[in-house]
């Protein structure tokens, strides 16, 4: 059945609440008459359309620039956002991503998979439903346009407003959250309430629906479709959408690898795959229904099976020179973003920190999360790793090689590795070849990072922490045959098994000798206190904590130094909290 000639005039309505009032009245009468009626006026009092936020004095955030980076500069820093309109309501520092908006546009490809780490990756995408999207009530063509109101697509793409801006109906889909998910009923009845939440969105379809149609619309609006109907539900949805707009869909998907890493996980990952690609397999570079579609994740599974129906798929790896500058901060971004707030001073610990990642373009590129929360907490420290999941990669080392091993070393020796990475991830054959599946997952994560010469290093500091700790860990990474080549402890106490206190301790000494030159008491006192804090750094660099046995509750590390009889200590207490060692 046709959508009725009225229909597509009422995006600011629900049809549900004027059907009755307003069949068989004419096309051109339809706009005065819609103006005055009880229904709206009663809609728009309750609800009033939104309006961006601004200051007191009635300005948004100020535009600075540096290079070919631009912020809206404000107090407030986007720590935990995630969706582009709440940042930019709130008038939080955002960098101007907004020319993605014009290259996914103008990319070749129908259906594009960008392929990056944790690197603001669902800001992108909120961005682009944002600007797309028809606006249902109380949203509104207005209030879009305030949002995007002095960025960079604005100010060079102005045309994009005339051509694309709010003209697409939009399907837009998070696949995260699925943490939880330990049974594939479990993950089921989370996707059943994702599409119940995409159809309620779209209600405004409902009227043009024939009775069959209509029937599978309130299955999966009830969160009881059968199988065969949520299997179909995002194509029903973008065939629905197309006929009421008379427009092709866009279509965003956010972390599409996710949901099979938990089923993976937790071995129902053939239901899960089987499941998932019947529900994407038909948006193709064919559909009648698609104008483009973008999805992103974490992993290169697409060509495994997952995503085999969607023909002239793309994919966009960080070595790509498409999307190279769109995902993650700039060098030219995060020096400004610094600037604004007062920490300009602190760049070239910024890039020892959280910089080394790469674009196909030699872009350097930092991964925002640790930047913004940097200025947050004013701290320099492995902010990143504490945003995701690495279970998966934990739960593979322990079944790594040795060859594995030895390479692992060579990297905290700040070596490069001579190593191929694979091209697709299939998860049945995680287990067949792990040790190139881990350098893999490894990669695609952001845990490594591929040079000139296509070796693979350790980025930056912030990830060298977290190689550190999954190598400590003896119950995920046996690091017994690892310590050939390295230096050792000076002391170690380990307690047994039967100890009251099982408390553990590790000691480095080192020796400062005697410089005629240097007899006053600071410098000696800096020599000595320099000195004991290698040491200290001495035992975590070198793995000597993965020798105390696992039953240890408690850990003492010390490095100690030494000038005749004047000594210098300095020390650190752990604790093992889920079998991690914490301060």
């Amino acid at each position: 059945m046709a959508s009725p000639p009225y229909a597509r005039h009422l995006s600011d309505i629900s049809m549900s609440c004027i059907t009755d009032i307003m069949v068989d009245i004419p096309l051109d009468k339809l706009k005065d008459i819609k103006a005055d009626t009880d229904v709206e006026k009663e809609l728009n009092a309750r609800e009033p359309p939104l309006k961006r936020a601004c200051t007191e004095e009635g300005k948004y955030s100020q535009n600075k620039e540096e290079g070919a980076a631009t912020i809206f500069a404000d107090e407030k820093i986007p720590i935990g956002l995630d969706s582009f309109k709440e940042i930019m309501n709130r008038g939080s520092t955002i960098i101007d991503k907004t020319l993605l908006i014009a290259e996914f546009i103008e990319c070749n490809a129908v259906v594009s998979l960008v392929v990056r780490p944790r690197f603001g990756k669902t800001i992108n995408l909120t961005m682009l439903r944002d600007f797309f999207s028809i606006p249902i009530h109380p949203d509104n063509e207005n209030y879009r346009r305030e949002i995007f109101k002095n960025t960079k697509i604005m100010k060079e793409r102005p045309d994009f407003f005339d051509d694309y801006f709010c003209k697409y109906p939009v399907i837009f889909l998070s696949l995260k959250g699925y943490e939880n998910c330990e049974t594939w009923l479990k993950m089921q009845a989370k996707l059943r309430k994702k599409l119940a939440e995409l159809y309620k969105e779209y209600r405004c379809v409902y009227d043009g629906l024939d009775n069959y149609e209509r029937s599978n619309f309130d299955q999966i609006l009830n969160g009881v479709p059968k199988d065969e109907i949520m299997e179909d539900a995002l194509v029903d949805l973008s065939r629905h959408l197309k006929n009421y707009h008379q427009n092709k869909c866009i279509v965003l998907i956010d972390e599409y690898d996710h949901p099979l890493d938990i089923a993976y996980r937790y071995k129902y990952y053939k239901e899960a795959r089987g499941f998932l690609l019947l529900c994407l397999e038909h948006y193709s570079s064919n559909d009648e229904n698609l104008e483009k579609a973008l999805l992103v994740g974490v992993s290169r599974v697409a060509k495994s099976g997952y995503l085999s129906g969607l023909n002239n798929l793309q994919v966009f790896p960080m070595y790509d020179e498409e999307y190279a500058e769109s995902f993650g901060f700039t060098e030219d971004g995060v020096s400004i973003t610094l600037q604004h707030s007062n920490n300009g001073d602190r760049l070239d610990d910024i890039r020892q920190w959280y910089d080394g990642y790469r674009a196909g373009n030699g872009t350097h590129l930092y991964n925002p999360w640790s930047i913004n929360t940097f200025i947050v907490k004013k701290t320099l420290k492995a902010h990143w790793i504490d945003t995701g999941s690495t279970t998966t990669i934990k739960n593979l080392l322990w079944r790594s090689s040795e060859n594995f091993k030895e390479k692992s070393v060579s990297l905290l020796k700040n070596e490069a590795i001579d190593i191929e990475i694979m091209e697709d991830l299939e998860y049945d054959l995680l287990s067949q070849n792990v040790d190139d599946v881990l350098w893999t997952l490894l990669y695609y994560a952001g845990y490594l990072i591929m040079d000139k010469n296509n070796y693979l290093y350790i980025p930056n500091n912030e990830v060298f922490t977290e190689w550190r700790g999954w190598l400590q860990n003896k119950k995920s990474f046996k690091l017994d045959s690892m310590h050939s080549g390295l230096e050792r402890f000076d002391i170690k106490i380990e307690p047994t098994e039967k100890a009251i206190y099982k408390t553990g301790v590790i000691l480095v000494i080192k020796i400062v000798k005697k410089n005629e030159k240097n007899n006053g008491n600071d410098e000696v006192s800096r020599e000595l206190r320099n000195k004991a804090e290698e040491g200290l750094r001495q035992i975590l660099e070198k793995c000597y904590r993965s020798s105390i046995p696992e039953f240890t509750e408690k850990l003492i590390e010390c490095g100690i130094a030494f000038q005749g009889k004047r000594a210098y200590v300095v020390g650190e207490t752990f604790r093992k909290m889920n079998g991690q060692w914490k301060l």
